[in-house]
C-alpha cells in the first residue's frame, strides 16, 4: 500500500466516523439536499446541516463517494425498528397432532 493510499483510507475513516458520531448513511447524503436546510422540521434541518458539514469535510480531505462507498468503514444503514404489538397481540403457534 503507497503513502497515497493509506493518506485516502486514513481520510475515509475519517469522514466514516463523523458520519457515524452524526447517525448519517449513505442513503442521506444523497436523499438530504439543500432545500431541507429550510425545513419547518428542525429534525430534517439539523439533518440537513450534518449532511452539508459532512459533504464539506469530504472536499477538505479529497474524499470521493465512491470511497466511502467502497470501503469496509463505511456506516451501513440502520435497519427498521419493527413495531410494539401489544401484550397479546401476537400470532399463536398452532400445534397439530
Amino acid at each position: 500500500m503507497s503513502a497515497a493510499e493509506r493518506a485516502l483510507a486514513g481520510a475515509v475513516a475519517e469522514v466514516a466516523d463523523f458520519m457515524r458520531k452524526k447517525k448519517l448513511t449513505l442513503d442521506d447524503l444523497t436523499n438530504i439536499g439543500g432545500e431541507d436546510l429550510k425545513s419547518s422540521d428542525k429534525g430534517r434541518a439539523g439533518k440537513a446541516r450534518c449532511v452539508e458539514k459532512t459533504w464539506e469535510l469530504m472536499a477538505r480531505l479529497g474524499v470521493k463517494f465512491a470511497d466511502i462507498e467502497h470501503s469496509e468503514s463505511a456506516p451501513q444503514p440502520i435497519p427498521a425498528l419493527t413495531k410494539r404489538g401489544r401484550r397479546g397481540e401476537k400470532a399463536f403457534l398452532k400445534i397439530e397432532l
